[in-house]
């Protein structure tokens, strides 16, 4: 057992969720983790990589609502998503919206606006959803983010060699997936993400005025350590994630559903990890070593 919770603490620390940790792994501290910690932290990063693509779809969603809007209720959505931004339209399907501080670009790939069955747009840069690694030579350049839509509110998130932070440190996994204050630094949780979401939601509804907006979530994935350490994790959602979101692109409740990971620490090691949220707890399975662990973790606290 003393194995497994030196493994824990070296997972845990390697993983940036303890800052350091002293060389004889001081026996207080390891009977202070739960078995399922590192199962809990490969999950947080499993689920940020689900959530903020979903919120770049909601990005595109606002400045699609301008884009078909008529040219006298422009003004009005431009006030309510982009009071501090300006939004133009540079030809041949591309689009921007900046401000001093950051910048959103799109490009409309066939020419259909995503309320359209069959639309297809790249998300050619958004920081506050995904790192602009062009500014690191370190590190590669981010790939492609690409949104169909498959009817009506129905679209397809494709992400291939996407750059993005899945940072947790210290903070409950609530805030870790609803602020978007700790998603631009690589450093510290970086990692490289393909994957294909399918994404259900109501926004026809929701842009009318009559609902709130919901997102339901499907599809897998997979993520690797963007420094080039051994690190990864393959998703696969085993029941749908429902989410409600706000037009900033961020969770505003709790979510439910179930993911199944395959953590691999090292080239020679496959850890296995099964969850399920649900609004007022999370339940981990984690097999590792030949030993499984049962865990409850909550979503705002630890």
């Amino acid at each position: 057992m003393k194995r497994f919770w030196k493994y824990t603490m070296s997972l845990l620390v390697a993983l940036g969720t303890l800052s350091c940790a002293p060389d004889d792994m001081d026996q207080g501290l390891l009977d202070s983790l739960k078995p399922t910690d590192p199962a809990f932290v490969a999950f947080s990063q499993s689920l940020k990589c689900v959530t903020l693509p979903v919120g770049a779809l909601v990005a595109a969603q606002n400045l699609n609502e301008y884009i078909i809007a008529p040219e006298e209720n422009k003004q009005a959505i431009e006030d309510l998503y982009y009071q501090y931004e300006k939004i133009r339209d540079d030809g041949e399907g591309k689009w921007r919206i900046f401000s001093s501080s950051r910048e959103e670009l799109y490009h409309i790939l066939n020419g259909l606006t995503l309320d359209q069955t069959g639309a297809e747009w790249e998300v050619v840069k958004n920081e506050t959803f995904f790192l602009d690694t062009t500014k690191d030579p370190q590190i590669p350049t981010s790939g492609r983010v690409i949104l169909r839509s498959l009817g009506q509110d129905v679209y397809e998130i494709e992400l291939t060699d996407v750059t993005m932070c899945v940072v947790k440190h210290e903070q409950t996994l609530w805030r870790h997936i609803s602020s978007t204050h700790d998603n631009y630094y690589w450093r510290y949780g970086g990692v490289v993400v393909d994957g294909t979401f399918r994404v259900t939601t109501n926004n026809t509804a929701f842009r009318a005025g009559n609902e709130e907006l919901q997102m339901e979530i499907e599809g897998s994935g997979e993520f690797r350590d963007a420094s080039g350490a051994f690190y990864g994790v393959s998703m696969e959602i085993t029941d749908p994630l429902k989410f409600s979101y706000s037009v900033e692109g961020v969770p505003t409740a709790y979510g439910t559903g179930s993911m199944s990971l395959t953590v691999r620490p090292s080239p020679v090691e496959e850890e296995q990890v099964e969850v399920t949220m649900n609004d007022s707890r999370i339940e981990v399975a984690y097999s590792v070593g030949g030993e499984s662990y049962l865990g409850t973790h909550y979503w705002n606290f630890e």
